[in-house]
Formats: structure tokens, sequence, C-alpha cells
């Protein structure tokens, strides 16, 4: 496949755990761009947690970026809570299905929302871990329209990470 791809399957062996959580988080992140079913259902392996897989990536990613907490996706997916994160992650990836229509442009739109989430919890004066940030996803879209005032009701939202496909 590439020189880069052989360099990177041969240092797997050698990574920390850590390491290959982050590593199969952001895979799990890849995978989530496979093709959609219909009315852009997630579908990428079928399993009924794929919406809450793309949003913990997205979670993961988040976290690590804005303020270098770096965790498990796995210890995530062990919490008491994950049941409830995955009901409303599934509930978070259909309204963002219908606003931003395709995969890639959901997935910013759910990158944006998250960090746009992020962004008001320590506004508000808290202490922002992945899984406050679990806790509280189903803030979301009400994040989204607190700062594209009247976007998801007329349905532009999608259009705030990329022009909307001509038909």
């Amino acid at each position: 496949m590439g020189e880069a791809y052989d360099r990177a399957v041969a240092a797997l062996p050698h990574l920390t755990p850590e390491e290959r959580a982050l590593v199969a988080g952001r895979l799990k992140a890849l995978q989530a761009l496979a093709p959609q079913g219909p009315e852009g259902a997630l579908s990428s392996s079928g399993g009924e947690d794929d919406a809450a897989d793309e949003v913990l990536a997205l979670i993961v990613d988040a976290v690590l970026r804005l303020h270098g907490e770096r965790v498990a996706p796995a210890a995530l997916r062990r919490a008491p809570s994950f049941p409830a994160f995955r009901a409303k992650a599934r509930e978070l990836a259909a309204f963002a299905a219908e606003q931003a229509g395709g995969r890639v442009r959901r997935r910013a739109l759910l990158a944006l929302g998250v960090e746009l989430l992020h962004r008001d919890l320590r506004r508000a004066g808290m202490t922002v871990t992945s899984r406050t940030l679990m806790a509280c996803v189903h803030q979301v879209p009400a994040v989204l329209d607190k700062a594209f005032p009247g976007y998801a009701r007329s349905g532009l939202l999608g259009m705030v990470v990329g022009e909307r496909e001509q038909a």
C-alpha cells in the first residue's frame, strides 16, 4: 500500500496501551466515513453502536486537542453512563444527518458541535472532561442553535460546514 503504511504497521507492536487505544479510536473515526445507509444512517459496520462510536471518537479527539486529556475509548465504553450516552449519540447522529446530509459534512457538524459544547461548558465554569461531554452531548443541537440562530430550523445548518450539494 505504501511506505508510510508499512512503517505504521511495523510500529503497532511497539505502541503503549494508551497509544493503541488512541489508534483504535482514530480508526473508528475513519471507519465512520464508510458508506452510509438510507437517510444518512450510519452503516460502517452495521452495529447498533456506530453512532456512539463516531461521537465518542469525536469527543476523544476534542479533549485531546483542546486540553490534552488522553482517554481510551474502551474505558469510556465501560463507564456506567455509556448506555445513556449511546441513546443520546443515536439521536445526535440522526439530527446531524438531517441537517448536514453527507457523511463528511455530518461528521464536520458533529465535531463543530462537540467543540462548541466544550467551549460553552468551560465558559460556565465547569471542568470539562470526556465524561462531562458524554453526559452533555444531548445539548449539541442547542449549542449549535445558540451559535447559529435559526439555521437548524431553516435547514441551513449543513451550510455552516460546507456547501449544500446541488441536486
